[in-house]
Formats: C-alpha cells, sequence, structure tokens
C-alpha cells in the first residue's frame, strides 16, 4: 500500500518536472522568437516614409470633419 503509493508519487513527480523542462524550454524559444520579431518590426519602423499633411491639411480636415 505505502511502497505503492510512494512510486506513485514519484512516477507523478518525475512527470511533472520533465513537463516544466518542456515548458522552460517552450519559454525560452518563445522568447527568442519574440526578441526577433521586435527587431524586425524596428527595421521595417525605421523604412516607413513619414508624409508631411499638405499646407491647407487643417483646412481639408475640417472640411471632412464637418462634412461627417
Amino acid at each position: 500500500g505505502q511502497q505503492q503509493q510512494v512510486q506513485k508519487y514519484s512516477a507523478q513527480l518525475a512527470a511533472a518536472e520533465t513537463r516544466i523542462a518542456q515548458l522552460r524550454d517552450s519559454l525560452a524559444d518563445l522568447r527568442a522568437r519574440k526578441s526577433v520579431i521586435e527587431g524586425e518590426i524596428a527595421g521595417m519602423v525605421e523604412k516607413l516614409e513619414f508624409v508631411m499633411p499638405p499646407q491647407d491639411g487643417a483646412r481639408l480636415r475640417h472640411a471632412f470633419n464637418t462634412a461627417f
């Protein structure tokens, strides 16, 4: 009885430790992928061209807002 229970708990503990190790590995992989993706996004943002609105942009914005 008691020996079987100890073996059962031991097996459960080993399975839990294995799962924790898998989750740690997965977390490390996801963090690495996140870092790569953030770098790609930063590179894309740097390449964006920002266009200034025309001088009459305020007038056009007002006309648009008034229409709706």
